[in-house]
């Protein structure tokens, strides 16, 4: 613990007075603490030049770094928590100064912080292949996610929201086409965010109650009413199983039965949902269609059914019609289609723009 005999807050006092010898006998004290947040980040031969950089860091300015301890801490657990935004720093300057080695100490520094995040939502493959993922978007494009930090704030907050925002991202994009199935739309708040937390973004149901600060069996029973609601629609499917031939080092063949698994249950749910919505669309249209004037059902097929699209002076040749005539009569005639679509109780039927 090094031969000064005064307390850690003792010396603390000092060193905050402007008291040098204070701060080194600090740093003498926690020499293996310091060291060992520095060896997390970098390797042995690195951080003979880092650590000497770090204890200074923290001494500086009468260990401003530290100012902010009121004692009833231990001081060891505070201190690495002060190193570890030292060390913070330091990355963000290496990162200008050398990228290949502000990486590899980025991602030695977030490792514990990134894994934890994604594990928390995933397990097993899944959270690896969102891990590295996670990693890559991080490092895209030069690291610009990252070098935005503008200094204010800590670094280390400003990173662990950046990530929390892309792997959301990243989970959003793997979602893909899942979305609220109409039977849970059609229930309360909390069962429809019990559904989304474990259906749609990932989280396991033994999260729920952390995640809503609800008593478990509250939560649970939650998610029993959402998928009580699915019904078996909500139940995944057996695979089918295929054959996959292995080749073993001394050319032996063996087959092993391959999950081909079928689409998820939202996933199955939501194109059954789409396919009936476009059938009810398609049949409004067609009856919207047939109660306008011959010139506005030719110039809306014209307008969004030919392939590839017309031009709208092509669309006015084929209509006989000067080019400003159509664009001042176009907006009538998709006002009165969208007029005749609402009297089909088809709401929301946006038209591409020309």
């Amino acid at each position: 613990m090094g031969g000064d005999s005064r307390s850690d807050l003792e010396l603390w006092r000092a060193a905050r007075s402007g008291d040098d010898a204070a701060w080194a006998a600090l740093a003498r004290r926690w020499a293996d603490l310091l060291w060992g947040c520095c060896r997390k980040v970098f390797d042995e031969a690195e951080c003979a030049r880092e650590f000497p950089a770090l204890v200074r860091r923290l001494g500086a300015e009468r260990a401003a770094m530290l100012s902010d301890w009121d004692g009833r801490s231990g001081f060891s657990t505070f201190l690495g928590l002060k190193a570890a935004d030292g060390l913070a720093e330091r990355i963000t300057t290496l990162l200008a100064e050398d990228s290949r080695r502000g990486w590899t100490a980025f991602e030695r520094f977030f490792a514990d912080d990134l894994g934890r995040m994604v594990r928390r939502r995933l397990e097993g493959e899944d959270a690896e292949d969102i891990l590295q993922e996670l990693r890559l978007r991080l490092m895209a494009d030069g690291g610009s996610p990252v070098r935005r930090y503008d200094g204010r704030g800590s670094f280390t907050g400003y990173v662990r929201r950046v990530a929390h925002n892309l792997m959301e991202d990243i989970l959003r994009a793997r979602d893909g086409r899942r979305r609220e199935p109409d039977a849970i739309r059609k229930l309360g708040e909390l069962e429809r965010r019990t559904y989304h937390l474990v259906h749609i973004q990932g989280y396991r149901a033994d999260q729920l109650p952390d995640l809503l600060s609800l008593p478990a069996a509250e939560a649970m029973a939650a998610l029993d009413r959402a998928e009580a609601a699915l019904g078996p629609r909500l139940v995944q499917p057996a695979p089918r199983m295929v054959p996959l031939t292995l080749v073993d080092g001394d050319g032996r063949e063996w087959e092993r039965p391959l999950p081909h698994w079928a689409p998820s249950p939202e996933e199955a749910l939501s194109t059954a949902q789409e396919r009936e919505e476009l059938e009810r669309a398609c049949t409004a249209l067609a009856a919207a269609m047939a109660r306008l004037p011959a010139l506005a059902r030719q110039y809306l097929r014209l307008r969004f059914l030919e392939v590839p699209p017309l031009a709208p002076r092509h669309i006015a040749g084929r209509l006989g019609l000067p080019v400003d005539e159509l664009y001042r009569r176009r907006k009538s005639w998709e006002a009165l289609l969208l007029d005749e679509l609402r009297a089909e109780g088809v709401e929301k039927f946006p038209l591409p723009p020309v």
